[in-house]
């Protein structure tokens, strides 16, 4: 059976799967075909997909893309009583397919079930106004609809997400910094996807003008990354919740942070010593991708040829130059003795291969009691000064073994010491308009975690999955949270099996696009930062 689309450039047509079963095999205009579903058993991959979500909570499920209806059988015999399912789907022709390939299936009579065919965008929003503009709404967009219709299910995404969002304005605050710029314009973009209004304030600790605007504004919220600001005096004097989402070690900034502030914080394991500090408002929110810059879009021959390589590395090693960590610095030899420096020279190894080996990296669980002995000054100052030279001293040794690869290098002028014959230094990268280039561009690309991330994941394990290329990274427990698959195919525990790693997915590219490919599905359906911002306004609603 055999169908051209009307109003598009697919065919479709339904085959049989290895083990007896209907799946769907979709043609498109470049004459390459895709499968709708498994083409060995599409219903047991639609059991797993559907139990990668959390449904007990959720009242109204969005399922977007009915492909042959393996996913919606699941989630009917799942759901209760009381919860609905909207089936949308972009194509007559796909959702003929399902009725005749279905015909005396008790789905049509199932009244917690709504089929939504061929409908603009727009008009949805009529359809879902009169839904819980709580967290109870919960979208699933099936991996499929980033190939086929994508444009499509990425608007019905944004118009459905905008209209189950009380509409919010956020005065945002913006500093300097070499990736926190372009996190928070990340941010502001997912606000305003969610129909939120965003006015930017500079991170100016004084101004009686700045506060006359923010008055003017009316914000619902004050919003700054790492809680950067919000002890400013014109701050304070806005009655409006202030909000920190925390994407470092949330004790460095601690000094300025209100304890009735909001507080997101990017790593669980930080949780309940921030709560034990006196912090009541507490919540986990990992980072993300933006999945605009971050596609898998084609590159251009141009950006092709620049960024071609084996292996790419992006980072820095040695000692940070700027004014507070000489300061810092400074007062960590001021309060040391020779005693305290020697078992903070032999900490640095010592915590290196803990964390390579996937074992935990604070150094409560290096330093045992003697970690409580230490007063809080002393111990932030340790655990800064080893945070920075312990991931230093780990980024060099990974470094050293992909020197023997053709490899590109981007970061700070320290990592030009580390070149050979076939490993080059480029500088520095721009994170929006290049970086998504080179991870497209690379074979393998590698990711190296940095100490103060307990049991978390960077934004750079989201941003290369996004683009759907291929990494090796170190070990962190929330690995397991993000991918379906078995993550020890993605991770090195030591230098030697990261050198085996590169050599054996440099030989088997096959094998490479498929996790890949797997990498993309799982982050491109619940790590991007309009998901995230959304959790988030709905914890902000709470305290309005």
């Amino acid at each position: 059976m055999k169908v051209v689309s009307s109003g598009s450039k697919y065919i479709f047509e339904v085959v049989k799967a290895k083990n007896g079963e209907a799946t769907l095999k979709v043609i498109t205009s470049s004459e390459k075909y895709i499968f709708r579903h498994s083409r060995y058993n599409p219903s047991r991959e639609a059991g797993k997909w559907v139990n990668t979500f959390d449904l007990s909570d959720k009242k109204n499920i969005i399922l977007m893309g009915l492909g042959l209806g393996y996913e919606l059988e699941v989630l009917a015999s799942r759901i209760k009583e009381h919860q609905r399912i909207y089936v949308i789907e972009k194509s007559r022709e796909i959702f003929s397919f399902f009725k005749k390939t279905s015909p005396q299936n008790e789905i049509f009579n199932d009244n917690r079930i709504v089929f939504i065919v061929n409908t603009h965008a727009k008009d949805l929003v009529s359809i879902f106004r009169n839904l819980s503009p709580s967290s109870s709404l919960c979208i699933l967009r099936h991996p499929s609809t980033e190939t086929m219709f994508s444009d499509y299910y990425s608007n019905v995404e944004c118009i459905l997400l905008g209209s189950n969002t009380q509409k919010m304005t956020a005065i945002v605050l913006v500093g300097k910094g070499i990736v926190a710029p372009f996190i928070i314009k990340d941010i502001a973009i997912a606000l305003k996807e969610l129909k939120c209004s965003v006015e930017f304030f500079p991170l100016r600790r004084h101004g009686e003008d700045l506060l006359r605007r923010a008055q003017q504004v009316k914000p619902d919220f004050v919003f700054a990354l790492d809680g950067t600001g919000l002890d400013f005096p014109w701050i304070r004097r806005l009655s409006c919740p202030k909000v920190a989402w925390f994407v470092d070690n949330p004790f460095y900034f601690l000094d300025y942070i209100d304890r009735n502030n909001l507080l997101f914080c990017w790593d669980e394991d930080y949780i309940n010593d921030l709560q034990e500090t006196g912090f009541k408002n507490v919540y986990f929110l990992p980072l993300a991708t933006n999945s605009n810059i971050f596609n898998p879009n084609p590159l251009k021959q141009s950006d092709l040829e620049k960024y071609a390589c084996e292996v790419s590395f992006v980072g820095s090693i040695g000692k940070p130059k700027g004014a507070l960590y000489k300061e810092r610095n400074q007062a960590m030899n001021n309060m040391c003795n020779d005693e305290m420096h020697k078992l903070f020279d032999g900490l640095m190894m010592k915590r290196m291969k803990k964390l390579l080996s996937g074992r935990s990296g604070h150094l409560r669980d290096i330093l045992g009691s003697y970690y409580d002995t230490i007063d809080m000054p002393t111990r932030l100052f340790i655990d800064r000064r080893n945070d920075f030279e312990t991931g230093s001293l780990l980024r060099e040794h990974v470094v050293s073994v992909l020197r023997s690869f053709d490899c590109l290098l981007f970061g700070n002028q320290e990592l030009s010491r580390m070149c050979s014959e076939t490993c080059r230094f480029m500088g520095k990268i721009n994170y929006h308009l290049e970086l998504p280039k080179l991870y497209k561009a690379c074979s393998v690309n590698i990711n190296v975690t940095r100490p103060q991330l307990l049991s978390i994941v960077n934004q750079r394990i989201y941003d290369i999955s996004a683009t759907r290329s291929f990494m090796l990274t170190d070990y962190r427990r929330f690995l397991n949270n993000i991918f379906s698959f078995d993550i020890n195919a993605i991770c090195f525990r030591s230098l030697g099996e990261l050198n085996d790693k590169v050599k054996y997915y440099l030989k088997n590219e096959k094998e490479r696009r498929q996790i890949a490919h797997e990498m993309y599905k799982n982050v491109i359906l619940r790590h991007t930062y309009t998901q995230r911002i959304k959790e988030m306004l709905e914890i902000i609603k709470e305290f309005l």
